[in-house]
């Protein structure tokens, strides 16, 4: 019974962070389909990514600062 549990609390940790990984992946424009004339600017990829940063601030704020940091390397990258 405690394994299933384990294991059912496991199985829903990876499809959270699958979704938060195709979440962050929408939001900086890196989806493998879409086609190059689709992609937003590096500046507008930064700033998407500071709005789901500043939606995360509450639930994890370390988290958040890591998204932070990255919106800004990524549009100094451009």
């Amino acid at each position: 019974m405690i394994q299933t549990n384990i294991v059912k609390a496991q199985v829903s940790v990876a499809t959270l962070l699958g979704q938060l990984h195709r979440r962050v992946l929408s939001l900086i424009g890196t989806s493998a389909g879409a086609p190059p004339a689709d992609r937003r600017s590096r500046f507008e990829e930064a700033d998407g990514l500071r709005e789901f940063a500043s939606q995360q601030l509450r639930v994890d704020p370390r988290f958040a600062e890591e998204l932070y940091a990255a919106a800004s390397r990524h549009e100094r990258a451009a």
